[in-house]
């Protein structure tokens, strides 16, 4: 924790590796402590150095660390960030074909993804194949409106909601109500967000 709050972020990921053999100290918490470290160190190679810096220190880590899920959403956030979109595509793509991690699709949704057209082309495949699948829909809906691509984003959320039983969450939801004030629609938009709130 110390090399965290002093931003000595390879201190602290070298110190990660202690930690995670302490029972003392929760998953959670060595996720967080990860998210944080690994945020700076990705960050500090960037800012100090270059973009071939930070590409060059994500394939220097060993297999262990980039299979981990919360250090490579990471890498996807500060990727994302940064605009380095090829890079990003090369890692979101394959588990998008995949589809099979649920956990980490979900999570997707978060990222500032500003380029998304090969993301896209694999997730309409998805939905293809399967038109009603609320996970893929709330990816396209959602990377629709990394684009801003409103009605697009529009037509998968409403295609979301309409789904048999609750197959969304509050993340979707303010996405949606995202969406529906860009097209000046607010009063839907007022009544998708009651829906968080009921």
């Amino acid at each position: 924790e110390t090399g965290l709050i002093e931003q000595r972020f390879d201190y602290a990921i070298k110190q990660l590796i202690a930690a995670k053999k302490q029972k003392t100290i929760t998953e959670k918490t060595i996720t967080q402590w990860q998210q944080t470290a690994f945020y700076g160190a990705f960050n500090q190679q960037i800012k100090q150095h270059s973009k071939q810096a930070l590409l060059d220190f994500w394939q220097h880590l060993p297999k262990k660390d980039k299979q981990t899920e919360a250090i490579a959403l990471t890498y996807c956030q500060v990727l994302a960030e940064n605009n380095i979109n090829e890079s990003l595509a090369k890692i979101l793509l394959p588990v998008i074909k995949k589809g099979s991690d649920v956990g980490l699709l979900k999570a997707i949704r978060l990222l500032p993804i500003t380029q998304s057209d090969e993301l896209v082309t694999a997730i309409q495949k998805h939905l293809h194949k399967d038109p009603h699948n609320p996970l893929w829909l709330s990816l396209m809906a959602h990377l629709s409106v990394s684009a801003q691509q409103w009605s697009l984003a529009e037509k998968a959320f409403n295609s979301l909601v309409n789904l048999t039983g609750t197959q969304y969450d509050n993340v979707d939801l303010l996405a949606f109500a995202h969406v529906l004030e860009q097209q000046q629609q607010f009063e839907k938009a007022n009544q998708v967000l009651r829906k968080i709130h009921s």
